[in-house]
């Protein structure tokens, strides 16, 4: 069986999904914006995966399953760096979003590094 394009970050399916769904949360928390469920679906397409994008919103999500499944650092931070990227792709960082980002790097112990990771996308544009 051929190696997923999703192996290249992940070990498995189901640490995308809840990456996958982390996103998702992050978009819905002040309205899903078209840009923002483009990101998501672009994404979820170049891991090789793009039907998960039809569940996302099928099961509850909660912070803390991102910190059990994504059990690195640089898994970590990679959500964080999609995640900013996600929040910004309607031009808009609402209240409701800081809270969001700022509960889920709580969540995975990554508060620290979160203005670290915010000053490194700066300048990212999608």
């Amino acid at each position: 069986m051929a190696d997923k394009p999703y192996h290249r970050f992940f070990d498995n399916i189901e640490q995308l999904d809840i990456f996958a769904r982390g996103l998702y949360h992050l978009a819905c928390v002040d309205g899903v914006a078209d840009e923002e469920r483009d990101v998501i679906r672009e994404f979820l397409a170049d891991m090789g995966e793009p039907d998960l994008m039809e569940s996302l919103d099928k099961v509850a999500f909660d912070p803390r399953m991102l910190a059990l499944s994504l059990d690195t650092s640089d898994l970590r931070r990679l959500f964080l760096k999609t995640g900013l990227l996600l929040i910004h792709a309607d031009g808009v960082f609402s209240d409701e979003e800081r809270t969001a980002i700022d509960g889920i790097a709580e969540a995975m112990g990554m508060t620290d590094a979160l203005p670290e990771i915010e000053a490194e996308m700066k300048d990212v544009q999608l």
